[in-house]
């Protein structure tokens, strides 16, 4: 019997695999467009963090971050200072890793940034990073419409909008793991000229 077979007939081991797959190797926001890139149909049980398939160890995720890093960052995106509200709700903005979760990265201040959503996904592939100073750098690998480029492209360079003051920053091994591949990061260098 082939991987494939083995796979297609016991879809717990099926959901595993992807779990692992995705989990261990993939930023959370890339999940739905990866399977959908390669025609897998994924369900939340799949790509859930309640537990692990087969007994794998897996940490589990605080709730507490998303609101701790919304607040520090006035639910402003640290990339561009994009903030919206409604009748005194505010949305727009996520709480993103800059060390990957699955990666080791914690679940406080200095492991966070509030990002809009496509800027928070240009973030979990690669597209920018921040340099140890907190200046954002864009991969020269980057191209897109003229909006997009001249939006994302007009950042280099500039200061990330930094948190509430008392609250932490990002901290710098935390941003040299997102910024060096040889650290398990995934900024696609070269960046621009500063």
């Amino acid at each position: 019997m082939d991987i494939a077979d083995e796979l297609s007939g016991d879809d717990r081991l099926a959901s595993a695999v992807v779990r692992l797959l995705l989990d261990e190797h993939f930023a959370p926001s890339t999940h739905a467009d990866i399977a959908k890139a390669v025609g897998l149909e994924i369900d939340a049980e799949m790509t859930s963090p309640e537990g692990p398939p087969y007994g794998r160890e897996s940490r589990r995720r605080d709730p507490g971050f998303r609101e701790r890093i919304l607040r520090a960052y006035e639910h402003r995106c640290a990339f561009g200072g994009f903030r919206a509200a409604l009748t005194g709700s505010f949305f727009g903005c996520e709480a993103a890793h800059v060390r990957w979760h699955s990666y080791g990265g914690g679940e406080d201040l200095s492991n966070g940034i509030a990002l809009e959503p496509t800027v928070h996904r240009l973030f979990d592939v690669g597209v920018w990073s921040l340099t140890d100073d907190l200046r954002i750098i864009v991969s020269s690998h980057f191209t897109g419409t003229d909006e997009a480029v001249e939006r994302v492209r007009g950042r280099h360079g500039k200061r990330l909008r930094l948190p509430l003051p008392g609250d932490a920053t990002p901290n710098p091994e935390n941003i040299r793991w997102h910024r060096e591949p040889s650290l398990g990061g995934v900024f696609r260098s070269p960046a621009l000229p500063l």
